[in-house]
């Protein structure tokens, strides 16, 4: 209870600016290169299983997929992951990661869920994104990956993020957490680290 309540206060504190709820009309208000970043997260764990981002970031470092590899899909995973990478703002990659960068972001940027941004609050070059985490189910990330493939990526006739959230919303709530997230040199950076709030 005493953790939980610092974990809470913390938030309040660096975060206590207006709350802008993130419903269909009020995305808009949200800056596009932040919504991006859950869009490529959320398809990257849908489509593929943990072993095969395991696969794939071990490729990171090269920037090259094996031939073995050679398909839509992956290719298609491979480059939305890149871009969500370049989005998360590591200031000290040793420090976390010391055995090369893509060999461990698998485990510590992918996990096994999929994340509904519910709110977002802003303070000139610094904003907070409150998120629900929905653990993914390792049943469900095998019928997408089947129907990408059977419809060949086709994006007319695979399930949306919006019915893939739908589903996973109809389940249990994991956690919820508060991404920091710092305008950069034009465009908005994700940090590292999150501010999850712990059950009682």
């Amino acid at each position: 209870m005493k953790k939980s309540m610092i974990v809470l206060i913390a938030g309040v504190l660096f975060y206590g600016w207006g709350i802008i709820l993130s419903g269909e009309q009020e995305n808009r208000l949200i800056p596009e290169d932040i919504l991006e970043f859950y869009r490529n997260y959320n398809y990257v764990c849908a489509f593929t299983t943990p072993s095969e981002r395991m696969r794939m970031a071990a490729c990171l470092d090269d920037g090259v997929l094996p031939a073995e590899m050679d398909s839509r899909r992956y290719h298609e995973i491979f480059s939305r992951m890149k871009r969500v990478i370049a989005q998360v703002l590591i200031i000290d990659p040793e420090m976390v990661l010391p055995h090369g960068v893509g060999k461990n972001l698998q485990k510590v940027v992918f996990r096994q869920e999929l994340f509904e941004v519910r709110a977002f609050r802003r303070n000139n070059g610094e904003a907070g994104i409150d998120v629900f985490a929905y653990a993914l189910e390792p049943e469900m990330a095998l019928r997408y990956i089947s129907e990408f493939e059977d419809n060949q990526g086709d994006s007319s006739k695979i399930t949306t993020e919006a019915e893939i959230l739908q589903e996973a919303r109809s389940r249990i709530v994991q956690r919820r957490e508060t991404h920091n997230w710092n305008y950069r040199n034009g465009r908005w950076m994700k940090s590292f680290s999150s501010y999850v709030f712990l059950k009682k």
